[in-house]
């Protein structure tokens, strides 16, 4: 567990929305919820229960963002995967290795102290 740090990850995918949602939910046990927004690319899938901007939280979405690519330098995937807020990097990284998702991106913050 990354507890000192929260870590934001991206992954790629060529599979759909509901393919790579699937394998996830298989793969680590989350539900997901459709949502629907012009700034996600309409339909996209948000992990279901209480969402908080400080909450591990992961979204499927298209790559499309109103006429363009969300991610241009990623514009070869069109499906991604944002994984926001989570302390739980490493160990999630090691698990999406099994799965078709292709890490794209990598950040990390400080924790906020408690």
């Amino acid at each position: 567990m990354d507890a000192r740090y929260v870590v934001d990850l991206l992954y790629g995918s060529v599979s759909d929305l509901g393919t790579v949602a699937g394998e996830l939910e298989r793969t680590l046990g989350v539900t997901f919820e459709l949502h629907d927004s012009d700034w996600r690319g309409g339909d996209y899938l948000r992990t279901a229960g209480w969402w908080t901007p400080d909450s591990e939280t992961f979204l499927v979405q298209r790559n499309q963002d109103l006429d363009e690519p969300a991610e241009a330098e990623h514009a070869e995937y069109p499906t991604l995967l944002y994984v926001e807020s989570t302390v739980r990097g490493s160990e999630l990284e090691a698990v999406l290795k099994s799965t078709s998702l292709v890490l794209l991106r990598r950040t990390q913050r400080d924790a906020p102290r408690a």
